[in-house]
């Protein structure tokens, strides 16, 4: 979830003055984490024989994980209009 943060500052203006260049900075090692965190959460989840139930608790794993993603952004442009 540390790169919702992220992700936000360069969607929206910052308040802070070098807050675009940070996140420009920590983005791409926040995605290659959370690859790495998400891809061991499988490993570690998922049953050896991948069944047609196994893939389909995988996809709304990710569905859910996308919903949270934009949930976050969408909190943060009505704080940001506030």
């Amino acid at each position: 979830m540390a790169i919702l943060p992220a992700f936000t500052v360069l969607v929206f203006h910052p308040s802070i003055p070098h807050a675009t260049q940070w996140a420009l900075l920590v983005l791409p090692i926040l995605l290659i984490s959370e690859f790495f965190g998400v891809y061991k959460l499988v490993q570690s989840c998922v049953a050896r024989p991948f069944s047609l139930l196994t893939m389909l608790s995988f996809g709304v794993f990710f569905v859910l994980l996308v919903i949270v993603i934009y949930t976050g952004v969408f909190l943060a442009a009505l704080a940001d209009r506030m």
